[in-house]
This record gives C-alpha cells, sequence and structure tokens, in this order.
C-alpha cells in the first residue's frame, strides 16, 4: 500500500506534482489548491438534502471564479445546492445512461454500430467520471466538462448528437432482424 505512491512519485513526476499539490502547500499550484480546498467544502456543506437551488454560497459568494464554477466544478455547485439525495440522482441517470448505451451497443447487428454506440458511451462516461472525480480530489484538474450539466454549449451539442447516433444505431439493429 505505502509502495505505490513513493513508486508513482519517483516514477512519473506528474504524479509527484499532484501529491505536493493535494498534502503540502506547494506554491506554483496555490490558486489550483485553494479551487480544489473550496470544492470539497462546497461538497461537504450541502449535507443530506442540499441548501436549495440557487441557495448555494459557493457560486453566488464567488468563493470559486465564475469561470470554473459554471464549467470545471460545476459538480460541487450541484452538490451544494441538492445534496447527497440529488447528486445521488445525478449519478443513478447518468448510470442509467451508461447501462443503456452499453445495452444498445451489445444488441448492436453490426460492428461498426457496436464500435459506434461503445465510442460515444465512453466518451459520456469518461467525462462523468473525470469531472466528479476531479471535484473531490481523486484526479488533477484538467477542466473537462460535465455533460448536460456543464455551461458549454459546443459540448452539450456533440453528446446530443452522440446520443442521436446511439439512437441510431438501436433503430437500425431492428430493421437489419428483418
Amino acid at each position: 500500500g505505502a509502495f505505490f505512491p513513493t513508486w508513482g512519485y519517483k516514477f512519473f513526476p506528474l504524479t509527484g506534482k499532484w501529491f505536493k499539490l493535494v498534502f503540502t502547500r506547494y506554491h506554483g499550484f496555490q490558486a489550483f489548491r485553494d479551487s480544489f480546498v473550496l470544492s470539497l467544502i462546497a461538497i461537504g456543506s450541502g449535507g443530506f438534502a442540499g441548501k436549495g437551488i440557487g441557495r448555494g454560497e459557493t457560486h453566488h459568494l464567488k468563493y470559486l471564479p465564475q469561470a470554473i464554477s459554471m464549467n470545471d466544478f460545476i459538480f460541487c455547485v450541484y452538490a451544494e445546492e441538492t445534496g447527497f439525495v440529488g447528486t445521488l440522482v445525478l449519478l443513478t441517470l447518468f448510470g442509467v445512461l451508461l447501462v443503456s448505451g452499453c445495452w444498445t451497443a451489445f444488441r448492436a447487428s453490426d460492428g461498426v454500430g457496436r464500435l459506434l454506440a461503445l465510442g460515444v458511451t465512453t466518451l459520456i462516461f469518461a467525462h462523468v467520471y473525470v469531472n466528479i472525480a476531479m471535484s473531490i480530489g481523486i484526479v488533477p484538474i484538467t477542466g473537462l466538462p460535465l455533460p448536460f450539466i456543464s455551461s458549454g454549449r459546443t459540448f452539450l451539442i456533440v453528446v446530443l448528437c452522440g446520443l442521436g447516433l446511439i439512437q441510431s444505431v438501436n433503430v437500425h439493429r431492428e430493421e437489419n432482424k428483418k
């Protein structure tokens, strides 16, 4: 258990910087560390039921800068306002989307449809995982948007087009069986 952090610190320099960022006051990353700590405070202050939509202090009192609170750290704002219950509902909805995309890929009639459905599902799941893991400190801060929640319109269009492709794979699966 104690071997991996030492091994990762020696052989992967970015991992070493990440450990310094999280566990010490490394001055080169002070702004990122402060955003990270404030994001954890925001998630924890939501409690079980949250403070209510639009009543979270993190976004309105600008503890997190406006530019990152609506994109990179939108999960923190959402978790503060809706609490554990709202976060669980959001994760359940993303889980249903993931399972339905994998189910469509599994039932696809051709290889191209299978790869297309799995690719779009993997794209969405990777963004969800990285954004939430970034907000709670599991992975470094990268800036990937949370699908359907972040304010990035271009990524929303890409995700909706991808979901349309998954639906097309499902529709043509039925046509190919006839």
